[in-house]
């Protein structure tokens, strides 16, 4: 048991709501800390001298209101709060002269930066490129980024006055990029998306926009503005609907990085739920309504309507009182869980279908049930994807539908307007094309053609339509999602107002027992998981999955060290084989777009880099899937029969990178790409050239094709050991009265 000193036992009775009230405790409570302050000298570290202050401080605030009936605690008070002034005095000092010292290294910092990206730009365009020379400059700027973040945090440790980074800064506040006033970013947004801009602050292009004179370039400086900008509407947003929902203790949380080009991502609850889904249609029809296009395209912002885990609000501003209190979903029990833990199963198959053609989907899943010991496995194996398949084709069919609707409306509101351009009338020439192969095998009765069609047609609209294809996504998710807080309702009232068996079970529930009813609303609770993760296909890049959101959103993003403990120290291996499965589907999403730039790029230094553009993106999953499986061997250490089955056998992918664990291959992966990836000062084609060379050492591929294979084959091993290990089997048997009751409704 850890030792705790007096003090420490003194300030946890303060902290209590009846505080201090013995005399002698107060005084030797204040007496400590007088002899802290008494200790303390200019010399200090900085954190410690205000540590010092704000504790002092904290003990005569404690001890208030004892002072007002005891003379003794008013003598010791008064000596604590004459030595306290010189350190009040002291500390503002040496904050002030610290942070001049701060913003002098952070100056010569980004000069140093500025050196090394124009020195990395000139070496990328010679042939061939010194790579040698290059990986020195980027060992030499991340070096430097370490050391500024370092100063940096220590400068907000030390609440020293700098300058905040720019992800910080206001949009009113930003002096920097003035052509770029709150008018022109309207206009902009209007005109353009955020994508566009990322490519333009990329490509060096102007922007022609009226009031840009002296500054159509998007520099890293017009680029934080427009950050700042969008931030600025989001804030703006979340406090009209604070103001339209007042009573709905609506919640909002953003996660993710805050880098000069990255998304936001927003999930948005209430207490009750249900007024969260009307908030978040609030803010897209507000975004569609003054910029012409949902916010996922216009800002790379998107929000989503809470799931499986509770939020805690970091984006409300000046909330009075207490904050809301979320929670998480409802969890059936007994032999329901195993139900509902195999539709989270499918819901990551299902993802996997989404980004994956047929022929190799099914090569994928053949491949792992062949790999299985038993019948019965296999056929569970068969079981599982076939199910995925089907319920992704349903799913592509309806926003097929939707979508192929909202372009026709695009058409006829334009030809209403005028005639199409020659671009305009290529891209609907290309829709009705693709539509009529589509509907000729519909007609013909094609099922294999239109399973192979399908998915084919909703890639076409997605590329060529992306504004309508999120404008139907975004109406069919909260659609969904809006039955689903009414199932949840119907749970939340029934068990709040009829918990146990008695008198009223004959007008809550006539005609059946309390026994049968209780079931029905477990029973209800797995299908609303069921429909969660069903819900989120619509959502646009939301993780489907239970297991992805506690692996990686509750649990590697967590905002402390012990918050993340606490969530990985429970996960089970279902759990990060959801996780890890649904990483391998965002690797195929990513991987398919970026397959297609590699083969349209010119041969030679183009494609090279569009291989290495690819294989910086690739990293974050990678490094995701291989935490699952390190984490899942380390949970079964002292688990001899687990252990064997986990770590027995090198995973293939580890040997051909002459590494003995998923662990140590991923410190590697994170030490090299992941780097890269997370760099916003290295240049994109000196990533690209960088990674191309760290996955040809590592693994002795040259292609986004070659790589995708290996990966595919390190998850078919993970769910091979997986699926063998004795937790995870005994989770998979479902009795036949289990699965009636799950497709019995509840009334």
């Amino acid at each position: 048991m850890p030792k705790t000193n007096l003090r420490e036992v003194l300030e946890a009775i303060a902290a209590t709501p009846e505080g201090l009230t013995d005399e002698q405790d107060a005084a030797a409570l204040l007496d400590m800390h007088l002899g802290r302050i008494q200790a303390c000298q200019h010399t200090d570290p900085l954190a410690q001298l205000i540590k010092v202050r704000n504790e002092a401080e904290k003990a005569l605030k404690t001890t208030a209101k004892l002072a007002g009936t005891s003379k003794l605690v008013q003598s010791h008070r008064l000596p604590l709060a004459d030595a306290l002034e010189p350190l009040k005095r002291l500390i503002p000092k040496l904050q002030e002269e610290q942070a001049k010292e701060v913003e002098a290294a952070r100056r010569k910092s980004e000069n140093e930066r500025g050196q090394i990206k124009q020195a990395m730009t000139r070496l990328t365009q010679q042939h061939p490129v010194d790579l040698k020379k290059l990986r020195e400059l980027a060992a030499f700027e991340f070096a430097r980024a370490s050391k500024l973040d370092a100063v940096l945090k220590q400068a907000s440790a030390d609440e020293l006055p700098i300058t905040p980074s720019p992800a910080k800064v206001s949009f009113a506040d930003n002096k920097s990029a003035k052509e770029w006033t709150r008018a022109v970013c309207e206009a902009a947004f209007q005109k353009h998306t955020w994508f566009e801009f990322k490519d333009l602050r990329k490509s060096g292009q102007e922007v022609d926009l009226p009031g840009l004179v002296e500054q159509k370039t998007v520099t890293d400086e017009v680029m934080w503005k427009l950050y700042q900008f969008r931030r600025h509407v989001v804030d703006g947003l979340i406090a009209q609907l604070h103001a339209e929902f007042p009573k709905s203790g609506l919640m909002f949380k953003s996660s993710g990085s805050e880098d000069i080009e990255s998304d936001l991502d927003i999930t948005v609850a209430s207490s009750p739920p249900g007024d969260d889904v009307k908030a978040m249609s609030r803010f897209n029809g507000e975004i569609k309504r003054i910029f012409g296009r949902p916010p996922g395209r216009v800002f790379d912002t998107n929000l989503y309507a809470r799931d499986y885990r509770a939020i805690e609000d970091n984006m409300t501003q000046g909330r009075e009182g207490a904050p809301p209190q979320d929670r998480d979903i409802d969890e059936p029990t007994g032999p329901m869980a195993n139900m509902s833990g195999i539709d989270q199963d499918v819901a990551t198959l299902m993802k996997q279908r989404r980004f994956l053609d047929e022929a190799s989907f099914t090569a994928m899943w053949q491949e792992l049930r062949d790999s299985m010991k038993t019948q019965e496995d296999r056929q569970r194996i068969q079981q599982r994807f076939e199910e995925a398949e089907a319920v992704y084709l349903l799913t592509a069919q309806e926003k097929v539908e939707a979508i192929e609707k909202k372009i026709e409306a695009r058409r006829a509101a334009l030809l209403k307007k005028r005639q199409p351009t020659a671009e305009e009338a290529e891209t609907f020439k290309a829709f009705d094309a693709a539509r009529k192969q589509f509907e000729k095998a519909r007609a013909d009765h094609d099922l294999h053609q239109v399973q192979a069609l399908l998915p084919e047609f909703l890639d076409l609209m997605e590329e060529k339509f992306p504004d309508e294809v999120m404008d139907v996504t975004d109406d069919q998710y909260a659609e969904r999602m809006a039955k689903l807080r009414e199932d949840q309702a119907l749970v939340e009232s029934s068990e709040a107002t009829h918990q146990q068996e008695g008198p009223d079970c004959a007008q809550v529930h006539p005609g059946k027992t309390h026994a049968v009813w209780a079931a029905e609303i477990n029973a209800l609770k797995a299908r609303i998981k069921q429909a969660q993760f069903t819900n989120i296909v619509f959502a646009n890049e939301a993780y489907v999955s239970q297991g992805a959101i506690t692996h990686i959103v509750a649990g590697a993003q967590a905002s402390t060290p012990e918050k993340k403990q606490a969530v990985l120290g429970k996960i089970k291996p279902a759990e990060l084989l959801q996780s890890t499965n649904e990483q391998l589907a965002d690797f195929f999403k990513d991987m398919k777009h970026m397959e297609h730039a590699e083969k349209a790029a010119a041969p030679g230094t183009e494609r090279r880099r569009a291989t290495g553009e690819a294989f910086v993106h690739a990293s974050k999953y990678l490094s995701r899937m291989l935490d699952g499986a390190a984490m899942l061997q380390e949970k079964y250490q002292g688990n001899a029969e687990a252990t064997e089955l986990l770590s027995g056998k090198p995973f293939a992918l580890c040997t051909r990178a002459k590494l003995a664990t998923p662990r140590l291959l991923q410190a590697r992966i994170d030490e090299q790409l992941v780097k890269l990836r997370k760099s916003s000062s290295i240049p994109g084609d000196a990533k690209a050239e960088l990674a191309v060379e760290d996955v040809k050492t590592l693994f002795n591929v040259g292609s986004v094709a070659e790589l995708r294979a290996l990966i595919t084959q390190f998850s078919i091993e993970f769910n091979h050991r997986v699926r063998h290990l004795a937790e995870f089997q005994a989770a998979q048997h479902v009795e036949l009265d289990t699965e009636r009751q799950y497709f019995r409704p509840a009334s």
